[in-house]
């Protein structure tokens, strides 16, 4: 069920934001591991 929402998503933003921009999808499904966090600059 989870891998089906993950491709549902990925072509979302491909269809919906990448395309209609002109812009070439660079997508990367990861998984956070314990104790991760945001990255502030």
């Amino acid at each position: 069920m989870k891998q089906n929402i993950v491709c549902v998503l990925l072509a979302a933003l491909r269809n919906n934001y990448y395309k209609p921009r002109g812009l070439k999808p660079d997508l990367y499904v990861c998984k956070p591991v314990t104790g991760s966090g945001l990255i502030s600059v």
